[in-house]
């Protein structure tokens, strides 16, 4: 799946967005350059503009493969503090590569003196250090891939869900011969209750299985749930599910994401198609987990909460590990649904279970109206 970066760049442009267009030796892409300033430090606006274009320049010289790896590059200049002739600086730059959809944050330590960067320091797949601490081994992944056609399945009924790692161990057991492979009725968004949905490849195991175990609990919860894995998590569908899912409770999307939009298998769903007018009554009282990259941020967050009143949102505050930030929206759906937990409280157990045996997952977001509910 390859999105048309030149296309992306044109609609971005057009909700107006503060992005530049980056011309490398591979294509054309976006970076979004962002600065902020520490307290009690007083940086002059052309200081802060110079600062914003020297680390454009930066990040295409450091990470030269990464940027033509990437659709998207999404970075903070953090002005930290005075240095003789000028100041300190840290820019965080986060690379969204357009063919795996893994999000790679690589860090940039510099001071800006009479105008120019100087003492560089570059450090590659950069985790917080007050977050290094949360790391293990990795756990156990799955063995083998289930194969099935890309298309719209509804997923099973069955008992009451198991655990998510012991439903996907059992379902890699069981095989295909669980999947109804027939084509829904139309319209089937109108009569989802749950929506499961994956854009990203086979591959991803993880995203993959777990998007079936999802689906599996909402579908034990509700008796009209559907999933959509690679092909079939498509715009249109997507969107039929947010503009006409009457009936919709529950929502879930592990892929590629940015604050501005989501990444589907054919193209992009921008803030802009989401926000009201008019209201998507799909989004309206559901509860929604967005596993995307910095997808918490405006102006995507407020698009699903509060323009149309998502009784839940959650998504990545930060760029998120793929393998691991899979298992968290798994957990939620297993404390939220199956053990009746509040949705804040779900979201920490899957966090905490997460962290324990895959290692730190990112940092994730919760609004919307009613987050502390059962649900």
């Amino acid at each position: 799946m390859k999105i048309n970066a030149r296309v992306g760049i044109i609609t971005l442009l057009v909700i107006g967005l503060m992005m530049v267009t980056v011309s490398t030796g591979f294509s054309a892409i976006s970076m979004n350059v962002q600065v902020s300033v520490e307290r009690e430090v007083k940086v002059p606006p052309k200081a802060q503009s110079n600062i914003r274009a020297i680390t454009k320049d930066l990040i295409l010289k450091s990470f030269k493969a990464d940027v033509g790896k990437s659709s998207m590059v999404l970075a903070e200049t953090k002005i930290l503090s005075q240095v003789k002739g000028g100041f300190r600086c840290e820019t965080r730059a986060t690379f969204l590569y357009k063919k795996t959809y893994t999000a790679v944050m690589n860090l940039i330590r510099w001071n800006y003196v009479r105008g120019k960067a100087t003492n560089i320091r570059t450090r590659k797949n950069y985790i917080p250090e007050s977050e290094i601490k949360l790391q293990i081994k990795e756990g156990i992944k799955p063995s083998k891939q289930i194969k099935e056609k890309e298309k719209l399945i509804r997923a099973p009924k069955g008992k009451a869900p198991a655990e998510p790692a012991a439903a996907t161990k059992a379902r890699l057991k069981t095989g295909a011969t669980q999947l109804r492979g027939g084509k829904v009725r139309t319209p089937w968004y109108k009569k989802a209750k749950g929506f499961a949905n994956c854009p990203v490849g086979s591959s991803y195991k993880d995203a993959w299985n777990l998007t079936y175990y999802i689906a599996y609990v909402m579908h034990w919860k509700t008796h009209a749930a559907y999933y959509a894995r690679g092909s079939a998590a498509s715009v249109t569908n997507n969107m039929n599910v947010f503009k006409y899912g009457y009936q919709l409770r529950y929502y879930s999307n592990i892929g590629h994401g940015c604050p501005y939009g989501l990444v589907m298998s054919d193209g992009w769903i921008l803030a802009s198609m989401v926000a009201p007018p008019p209201y998507k009554w799909g989004v309206v009282g559901a509860v929604l987990f967005v596993n995307s990259c910095n997808a918490f941020k405006l102006p995507l967050r407020a698009a699903f909460y509060p323009g149309n009143w998502a009784r839940v949102y959650i998504s990545g505050k930060t760029p998120l590990y793929v393998g691991r930030s899979e298992w968290v929206d798994a957990w939620f759906w297993y404390y939220g649904l199956a053990k009746h937990k509040p949705a804040n409280v779900a979201l920490a157990l899957g966090i905490a279970w997460t962290t324990s045996h895959k290692g730190y997952p990112g940092t994730f977001g919760i609004t919307g109206y009613a987050p502390s509910s059962t649900f």
